[in-house]
């Protein structure tokens, strides 16, 4: 939790001090709360999209203590999370 200067705690039910309604985060039907821009590429559109991506990434031979350090799984985790996925949607790892 975060404390205010002044001892208060952020989730303190206080109904007239909102410290977040200056912020612009607001959801709304333009798009996401955050204002970052958009990632280059395509979006997964599907399960089968992640587990294409899994397919390359495994077989793209990366070392495994890049894989480790870009994913935050080893070989081993991500060939049971391709595994899973695989057999969730019925095909051939």
């Amino acid at each position: 939790m975060t404390q205010h200067g002044d001892g208060r705690w952020f989730d303190d039910e206080d109904e007239d001090d909102d410290d977040w309604a200056d912020e612009p985060w607001g959801m709304d039907d333009d798009g996401p709360d955050h204002d970052l821009p958009d990632p280059p590429g395509a979006r997964l559109g599907s399960a089968g999209d992640a587990l294409a991506v899994l397919q390359w990434y495994l077989r793209a031979g990366y070392p495994p203590r890049e894989v480790e350090r870009f994913t935050g799984m080893n070989h081993v985790e991500l060939r049971r999370l391709e595994a899973g996925i695989a057999a969730a949607l019925g095909v051939p790892a």
